[in-house]
């Protein structure tokens, strides 16, 4: 099965965290050669790509109020308190 397939099956929550996911390595450096980074990185942002249209479609579908948009918010929500989150010394 084509990953893209695998994104399309996917349920709301997997679909909201296989796009934070990729978010997060796509905004991982690219040393200069590192030819399994720049792989990764692209590979990444491909999985943004795909991620965004199914997400904007399920939203349309559900509405504001459905279980795709609270999944993001839930993603979006988690990944703000890593951000902040105090970090051990």
């Amino acid at each position: 099965m084509l990953f893209i397939n695998q994104l399309r099956e996917a349920n709301d929550a997997t679909l909201a965290a296989t796009m934070y996911n990729a978010r997060s390595i796509a905004a991982e450096d690219v040393p200069q050669g590192d030819g399994d980074q720049a792989v990764r990185v692209a590979t990444a942002l491909k999985v943004i790509e795909d991620c965004k249209g199914i997400i904007k479609e399920r939203i349309r579908e559900q509405g504001p109020d459905g279980t795709m948009m609270e999944c993001m918010m839930r993603e979006h929500a988690a990944h703000i308190e890593d951000f902040y989150a105090p970090t051990r010394d």
